[in-house]
């Protein structure tokens, strides 16, 4: 009985008390004496002679601690099972055999290590779980690392396809862990990494940690890593991720598809009737004409053509934009100077209903940018306040310098963006539902958002129906 933990002692004290009537069945663990523990099955037999007295008792006691540990294993392997079924996508698929893991081993903190798309390195995966509040700190500086092939335990795991387990990673060398600065600091010791397989791929390696030094444990490790066999499962998950993503992206192609068709029926379709009405009447009454009004004539057909290849040379741009294939070629710049033949080139186009206002904050002498891909960015984004401020009014257009960065921003007092078309502002060929009869192709603010990106820059931008937008494009003066 002293074999016995004292939480199982009075319910088998109560079963002993019933083997000379009805006999029992138990199964309780004992400890013995060198600290291990083992499962028992126990069995009372009363047993009677001819005169239907009990003569004696059987008893069978049976080591049942491999029957007891299956059991576990399945039962663990069910709720691991069933929970991974039910998360949404990879990433919370690994969380869940973390949490799992976790709390069936009794290990402090998991995380997870998954291939980069190209192979080169496993990168620090979304997915992580701790019982402790003192891990935050090694997870958050963790998400900076990434393995090489054989480098760390992540790394030699990925390429051996074993587990591997280390006693204390924070007496390890940095060969051995890399990390080993940051688990001395948050108290972090036996560490074991089990590779999630499928297909004879890793999908992803699982590292567990715990507070205190331990021993391989054999056991330990091959239920956890019966655990890994759901790799087929998880990597359904990541299936069922790429494919929801493909039906998405063959969404959002349709619907580009539909929005160009829009806009070229549009787009083309006004200049070239403007042409050929142009080019038939000088046709059929050039001769009766002055030379004055066929002049007219002419330069309306020159006009529409300009707007024709200005219209093309953007649908290539964004098809560039697209492939990656738009060059970046910085050069010292002028920005002030530069910024004032934008908008005195703007003015003359825009005639006297419209004022672009123009200030500088600051100054700067080491500007260092692409002139062709600012030009872009300056004219969409002044051409479109003037033209969404049809009522006319004063265009804020200022530059200011800080930080190594320039500031431009642009406000108008204009139509304004709704909430809902705000998200999709900068996607090819979209434009606003409160645009009306506007013209434009949609494809001014992509081409902004493109080479603002090409300079490593970026673009915000607040609006209010029918108070105006503003624009805010931030450079870095020397990339």
């Amino acid at each position: 009985m002293n074999a016995i933990h004292r939480d199982d002692r009075e319910r088998l004290i109560a079963a002993l008390e019933t083997q000379a009537s009805d006999g029992y069945d138990e199964e309780y663990p004992i400890v013995r004496k060198d600290g291990t523990s083992r499962w028992i099955r126990d069995r009372a037999f009363p047993v009677t002679n001819e005169a239907g007295e009990i003569s004696r008792i059987v008893g069978l006691a049976e080591d049942i601690t491999k029957r007891k540990q299956t059991e576990e294993e399945i039962r663990f392997l069910q709720i691991i099972t069933k929970a991974v079924f039910d998360s949404e996508d990879f990433h919370a698929a690994l969380r869940i055999a973390l949490e799992k893991v976790c709390e069936a081993t009794g290990w402090d903190f998991g995380e997870a290590w998954i291939p980069r798309p190209d192979g080169a390195v496993l990168e620090c995966s979304p997915a992580w779980y701790t019982r402790s509040d003192l891990l935050h700190e090694f997870r958050t500086l963790s998400e900076e690392v990434t393995f090489a092939p054989g480098v760390g335990m992540p790394g030699r795991v990925w390429v051996s396809q074993e587990p591997e387990w280390r006693r204390d990673v924070s007496i390890e060398s940095k060969q051995v862990y890399p990390r080993v600065h940051l688990a001395l600091k948050a108290g972090l010791k036996a560490a074991l990494a089990i590779p999630i397989v499928a297909n004879d791929s890793v999908l992803a390696v699982l590292v567990f940690y715990m507070f205190e030094s331990r021993d391989e444990d054999r056991r330990l490790i091959e239920l956890i890593s019966a655990s890994t066999e759901l790799g087929l499962f998880i990597q359904r998950k990541r299936t069922e991720e790429e494919v929801i993503k493909a039906l998405e992206k063959e969404k959002e192609l349709g619907e580009l598809k539909s929005r160009f068709i829009s806009m070229t029926s549009h787009e083309f379709r006004t200049p070239l009737t403007a042409i050929l009405g142009s080019a038939e009447l000088l046709e059929h009454y050039g001769h009766k004409w002055p030379e004055e009004k066929k002049l007219n004539y002419i330069l309306r057909i020159q006009s529409n053509v300009k707007h024709l290849v200005q219209l093309l040379e953007d649908v290539m741009l964004i098809g560039k934009a697209e492939a990656r294939k738009v060059e970046f070629k910085p050069c010292p710049i002028d920005l002030v100077q530069f910024c004032l033949v934008v908008v005195e080139e703007l003015q003359l186009t825009t005639g006297s209903q419209h004022k672009i206002d123009f200030t500088v904050r600051g100054t700067c002498s080491d500007a260092c940018m692409d002139e062709k891909l600012l030009r872009h960015i300056l004219t969409n984004l002044l051409t479109n306040a003037i033209k969404y401020s049809p009522e006319g009014g004063v265009v804020d257009f200022e530059l200011s310098f800080g930080n190594g960065s320039a500031v431009f921003q642009i406000k108008d007092g204009g139509i304004g963006i709704s909430p809902e078309d705000l998200p999709l502002l900068f996607e090819s060929f979209y434009r606003a539902k409160n645009v009306g009869k506007i013209s434009g192709t949609g494809l001014g603010l992509a081409i902004v958002k493109n080479s603002v990106e090409l300079h490593g820059g970026a673009i915000a931008v607040t609006s209010k129906i029918d108070m105006g937008t503003t624009f805010t494009v931030t450079l870095p003066l020397n990339k």
